[in-house]
């Protein structure tokens, strides 16, 4: 049931990197703040109602999942689909991969970061398995 719960939420990512992709091929741009509104409550939703969260460790192993594993996996497929590498940053990218881009500084503090999502996507993930199953 844990595995179907998390591919419930791998499956969310895909629809939302689809319908940004379908946006940006129409010739627009995502409305990013609206956006991120719209996977904020739709995040809360998921953990409400298919993990019904209560306050506890657990839930914030949940979000601190569900945050690193959209900024990874949806950042992977769009810039597969869009441009065939998944670590694509471009100038139309999103407020942080633009600032990454712009202030070459700061790239080795973005990729520490992803790095840092990596790892935390994989340790929540073998929490939810090993510590609240």
């Amino acid at each position: 049931m844990i595995t179907l719960k998390t591919i419930s939420w791998i499956v969310i990512i895909v629809i939302f990197a689809m319908i940004d992709y379908t946006v940006i091929k129409k010739g627009s741009r995502p409305n990013y703040i609206l956006m991120f509104c719209v996977r904020g409550f739709v995040m809360i939703t998921y953990l409400s109602l298919v993990w019904d969260t209560q306050y506890d460790i657990r839930t914030v192993n949940l979000m601190i999942f569900c945050l690193s594993s959209f900024w990874i996996l949806f950042d992977i497929l769009m810039g597969s689909m869009l441009h065939g590498d998944p670590f694509y940053i471009g100038p139309n990218s999103g407020f942080i991969d633009r600032f990454a881009l712009k202030n070459n500084w700061t790239n080795v503090a973005y990729w520490g970061l992803k790095i840092l999502a990596a790892y935390l996507m994989i340790q929540t993930a073998i929490n939810i398995y090993t510590k609240f199953a």
